[in-house]
């Protein structure tokens, strides 16, 4: 004959039990950030809107000295930002939250250092433009590691790890190379230098749908040549010219947004008529239609607009479980079950437990959005 040992009340603060149950997603929202050469600063933007937050200016605090060209960024595992220097061949480092100086990271293995990563392994992977290779950094220490890429590299600017892990490098002569990260080994020229028709490779990123997304610039005829080419994520051949228009001239930096649309730097350096777009251009991520002009301000009187990319987005999930208290005899096993009713005459079993202590709580993880759960606990 089965006993009945208990029943209480689950969201409601009854004997023997937890108030508990429910479920509520919460999210933080992301800002957009944007670095520029001179002067050399981050700029924080609205992520809903493109307005402008405000900027951080690189200045190294232990001198006093302003930093100038500010180019690739990238959030450490630490959840600081690390920010490449190129003119004076540093990775600052500034506080994820107040974005406050803490200190020069790296110096060791840079050369005009460009884009950086945080690769599979924790480490830095950076673009070094002048050395022509890939410098991998300690992601704690900031020590240089290794490098590697030297002999298939000319003028690195981009670099991004794909689906599959490998690091795929836009290379302004090479179009984009493909890298074993863990080995440094070459693996293949993705995506011909050919296709970039009177322009080159500048920035690379990896869309929601698997492919891989390139901005084109140049050096002459900008504002004919630039846009962002769709490849194959796959085998690297070429889709389609993606997206252009809108005021884009020689994109940079490029990234997809949390609301799947693809976001570019467009840097109007050089084009003396300034009938360009110095600011970030936002395209449907499906389609690549213009959408909007998103960000610019802070912008205007900036020369080399580089990066863009967006702070991560943290979200939590919070689960509320209903807790039952037995308080029984020890080395026996009861069965909880549980019912829409008191007076129900179909309890649902739910879990065998065996009293190793008492008392002992049992936690309902199955509860998450029922509705009001009603216990008992029977000796089997």
């Amino acid at each position: 004959m089965k006993t009945t040992f208990k029943t209480c009340i689950a969201r409601k603060l009854a004997i023997g039990a937890i108030v508990v149950a429910g479920f509520m997603p919460t999210a933080s929202q992301a800002d957009m950030l944007v670095t520029s050469w001179y002067p050399g600063r981050v700029l924080r933007y609205d992520e809903n809107t493109g307005t402008l937050l405000g900027p951080t200016y690189l200045t190294n605090n232990s001198t006093g000295v302003p930093l100038q060209q500010a180019d690739g960024m990238v959030f450490g595992r630490d959840g600081n930002i690390y920010v490449t220097v190129s003119q004076s061949n540093q990775i600052v480092r500034l506080n994820g939250q107040t974005w406050a100086f803490i200190d020069v990271f790296a110096t060791n293995g840079l050369g005009v250092p460009a884009a950086i990563r945080t690769g599979p392994d924790g480490n830095f992977y950076v673009c070094n433009n002048s050395s022509n290779n890939i410098a991998v950094l300690d992601g704690q220490t900031g020590a240089l590691l290794r490098s590697f890429g030297q002999t298939n590299l000319q003028n690195a600017n981009d670099l991004v790890f794909g689906p599959d892990g490998m690091l795929y490098v836009a290379d302004r002569s090479k179009g984009v190379v493909k890298f074993n990260p863990a080995s440094g080994s070459f693996i293949s020229v993705f995506c011909d230098p050919a296709i970039f028709t009177n322009g080159f490779a500048y920035g690379v990123a990896f869309g929601p749908d698997g492919n891989l997304y390139v901005s084109q610039s140049a050096s002459v005829n900008a504002g004919n040549v630039s846009c962002v080419l769709r490849f194959n994520g796959t085998n690297g051949v070429f889709i389609q010219k993606f997206a252009s228009g809108g005021g884009l001239w020689n994109p940079v930096g490029l990234t997809f947004g949390p609301d799947g649309n693809l976001y570019v730097v467009s840097n109007d350096y050089g084009d003396d008529s300034h009938s360009y777009v110095q600011g970030v251009l936002r395209y449907n991520g499906t389609n690549g239609q213009f959408i909007n002009v998103f960000a610019s301000g802070g912008l205007n009187v900036n020369w080399g607009v580089q990066k863009v990319i967006f702070t991560p987005r943290i979200n939590l999930d919070l689960h509320i479980y209903a807790g039952i208290t037995l308080n029984g005899t020890t080395g026996i096993t009861y069965e909880i079950q549980y019912a829409t009713s008191v007076a129900s005459t179909n309890w649902q079993h739910l879990a065998d437990v065996l009293l190793l202590n008492s008392p002992y709580i049992y936690f309902d993880t199955n509860s998450i959005g029922a509705p009001m759960r009603f216990y008992r606990a029977l000796i089997k």
